[in-house]
């Protein structure tokens, strides 16, 4: 049976998919399950609440991930990244460093290929 054209596109190795993942665009939007799940500390109550929204291809836009030596050294937001590997989905977590920036990227490997299906942004 023929491998279909995302199937080709795919690697199986996270830190492989993640390298094309955070650096092209294209690539980016291609490997994103929409509508795409996305909460945030709601700064509206004084971030006590989490709001949930669900965002489609049209209204995504391209997200900046740089690497993981090269966050900390931000003078301005910096943050560190760790990666949890669980099996078949993997959370990239940013956390800031003297600052509020706490972010999870959730990837999951599904029909052949790795997906960001989730981002939970509770920064404040």
């Amino acid at each position: 049976m023929p491998l279909s054209k995302t199937q080709e596109k795919c690697d199986t190795e996270f830190e492989v998919f993640f390298e094309k993942f955070a650096s092209n665009s294209a690539y980016q939007a291609e490997h994103i399950k929409f509508p795409l799940k996305e909460s945030y500390s709601d700064p509206d109550t004084g971030y006590e609440t989490t709001k949930t929204e669900y965002i489609n291809s049209k209204d995504y836009h391209y997200r900046k991930f740089p690497k993981k030596n090269e966050a900390s050294k931000f003078e301005n937001g910096a943050f560190t990244v760790t990666v949890d590997k669980q099996k078949d989905t993997v959370f990239s977590k940013w956390r800031g460093i003297d600052n509020g920036i706490y972010v999870d990227f959730k990837f999951v490997f599904t029909d052949g290929c790795w997906y960001m299906v989730e981002v939970d942004d509770q920064s404040i």
